[in-house]
This record gives C-alpha cells, structure tokens and sequence, in this order.
C-alpha cells in the first residue's frame, strides 16, 4: 500500500512531480512541496566522441536518406559520402547516441572512438536535419 503523505502546510495529499530532469512532491492546492535535479548519466558525461561511418557502396535509399538528413545535404551528395566515408566532427554523447541510432536504423556501419558506453537506440527521425537534432538536446 503507498502511504499518502499531507502537505505541511494546508494538510492536502502532496503528489509527485518529474518534469524533465526535476523531480520531487508538491501540493497541487498551495503548491508547496520539495524538488532535486536527477540527470541520466549520458548528459553528465563530458567527453567527445567521434562518429566515423565505413565507406560502403551501398545504393540503400534509406542510407542515403539518413545520410543526407544527418549531413543536411542532397541525395547526390550524401551517395558521396556513403561510398567515401565519413568522420564527424567531434560530438558530445547525446549527440553521438542519436547519430548512431540513426544510422544503425539505416543500415550504415560505423565506428565511434573512444569507446561509447551507452546503448544505441534505433531512431524514427531519420529525416530531420542536423540543426533541428541539436535543437532536441
């Protein structure tokens, strides 16, 4: 049974609060109530890693997508760099898990140095360009 517990100052249940990266209890009738900051490991880790995707020939139009919508760049453009080869400039690990999922969605083989210690969720938005990406973190 979860034990309710009253606001100190007007006696109504006290309710939990999580909006972004803050958590705690408040009182939805006076407001009162306690908050702390609970960030995920990855925004608190400061290193840069590079994302370097291995040339491929591949003619896959969702590569070639995810490429050109990475890059921010046409379909001609992106079949360059696909076949070519790739090395980003260096991301902070938000950045580098999305990238990364994005290409793994995509079929793209890469590599990020230093080792990345995070898990690499596929990505849906492989269509956005890279500034609207960064506006997201």
């Amino acid at each position: 049974m979860i034990k309710t517990i009253p606001c100190d100052k007007c006696g109504t249940e006290i309710r939990p609060l999580k909006q972004g990266y803050t958590v705690g209890m408040t009182c939805p009738r006076c407001g009162y109530g306690w908050v702390t900051t609970q960030m995920e490991a990855i925004d608190s880790d400061t290193s840069q890693y590079t994302l370097k995707i291995a040339p491929s020939p591949s003619k896959n139009l969702d590569a070639i997508r995810a490429i050109s919508g990475i890059c921010a760049c046409n379909f001609i453009e992106a079949r360059a760099i696909l076949e070519k080869g790739y090395e980003f400039p260096p991301m902070n690990a938000r950045e580098t898990r999305k990238t990364a999922g994005i290409l793994s969605e995509a079929g793209v083989g890469y590599r990020i140095t230093p080792e990345f210690p995070y898990a690499i969720p596929e990505s849906r938005d492989f269509f956005k360009r890279k500034d609207e990406m960064q506006d997201e973190n």
